[in-house]
């Protein structure tokens, strides 16, 4: 599998989380921040076996409810909000009572009761035994099953399916009443084919030259030109730049200038680069986790490329600078973490850092285990 079959799989997945994106970055972060902060600092007095003051920190509908002084929050009112004002030592109640939160916390819960207090509806329910996963799930999940061959499914058509890939189109249009639309004309058909591919329109000069080829491989001659476009890389690799989480710079407030990712342009270079070479997936794969230990083995020599893909890996979303050094290597490791689950294993790993996993069969010994081997090659 080459770089370029990366479209059937990104190109579905952006369209289907566009719509859904704000509330799932919300989730992320509570999962990320909110629920460890809660666990940590509250639930010994606020949790499932204790529930001082009549108080419970463990469901939404809890939080809003309150206890003996009211609701503890109003979602996207954090200045109205009891348990705010608690953190903040703004009163006579005063949060935990052993110690006043940091700053840094104190922002995260400001900033998550600001943005309406977002917590997972389908984990709610905190107060149940966290998920044990066996070998039946194991087995199930999607993106753990083995790479396998389809046969492609019987339709009516055989006569318009020009390779296997449109049975598996018009099959399901078939089975609701359905069937294709008309072909395109070759003006449409050039427009829609030029920015599919590299994201701009055809030029007046481009348009005529193909409405005028009426050979048989004029479409085919189409698709390899903008295949071998050096814009074929930068439309399709900025997807891949997407999910991985590749920046420029740390958008953070009072942040110093040299935190930012000064070389990160290489990297993404390397991506563009990638597409355009029609690199082996495999190989993509490869240099971006462990390209710095697929050096050469005459040690004279370097892989650069190779090198410059590991920025996957450097370009991680933690406040550098943080007083407790060993936190802040163990936030790097969990966000590489993050970022090789998501990209390449279709999995959340990083849930696991707190809890096992209540859906994907990821324990939190699994977790700690390749964080140990991210801990040995960082």
């Amino acid at each position: 599998m080459t770089v370029r079959w990366l479209i059937l799989f990104i190109a579905p997945t952006l369209v289907a989380a566009s719509d859904d994106l704000p509330n799932a970055k919300l989730e992320e972060e509570f999962e990320a921040s909110v629920r460890p902060l809660l666990i940590a600092k509250c639930h010994s007095c606020h949790g499932a076996k204790e529930h001082e003051g009549g108080l419970r920190l463990t469901q939404r509908a809890e939080v809003l409810a309150g206890g003996d002084n009211g609701p503890a929050i109003v979602a996207g009112e954090p200045e109205m909000s009891l348990l705010i004002h608690a953190i903040g030592y703004q009163g006579d109640l005063k949060m935990p009572p052993d110690g006043k939160l940091s700053e840094a916390q104190i922002a995260t819960l400001t900033r998550w009761v600001k943005n309406g207090a977002v917590w997972p509806a389908e984990i709610a329910g905190a107060d149940s035994k966290p998920h044990k996963s066996d070998g039946l799930q194991r087995r199930e999940l999607w993106s753990l099953q083995k790479v396998h061959e389809f046969r492609p499914p019987d339709t009516q058509r055989r006569d318009w399916s020009a390779t296997p890939v449109d049975q598996f189109l018009l099959a399901p249009m078939e089975q609701n009443g359905l069937g294709p639309s008309k072909p395109a004309d070759k003006r449409t058909l050039i427009r829609r084919l030029t920015l599919d591919l590299i994201g701009l329109p055809p030029s007046p000069d481009e348009v005529h030259a193909f409405l005028n080829d009426s050979s048989p491989a004029a479409y085919a001659n189409l698709v390899d030109r903008l295949l071998v476009s050096p814009q074929y890389g930068e439309r399709w690799g900025r997807h891949w730049l997407d999910v991985v989480r590749y920046a420029d710079a740390r958008d953070l407030i009072q942040l110093p200038a040299e935190s930012d990712f000064r070389e990160a342009w290489r990297y993404r270079d390397w991506v563009v680069q990638a597409f355009n070479d029609d690199l082996p997936y495999d190989q993509f794969v490869k240099q971006q986790i462990a390209g710095d230990l697929l050096q050469p083995a005459d040690k004279t020599q370097l892989d650069a490329d190779a090198l410059i893909a590991t920025g996957m890996l450097a370009i991680a979303d933690f406040v550098p600078g943080d007083v407790d050094k060993e936190q802040m290597i163990a936030d790097y490791v969990n966000d590489e973490i993050d970022v090789v689950g998501r990209a390449f294993l279709g999995l959340t790993i990083a849930c696991a850092r707190c809890h096992d996993h209540k859906f994907d069969p990821i324990s939190t010994e699994d977790y700690y285990s390749l964080a140990g081997i991210f801990l040995v090659l960082g």
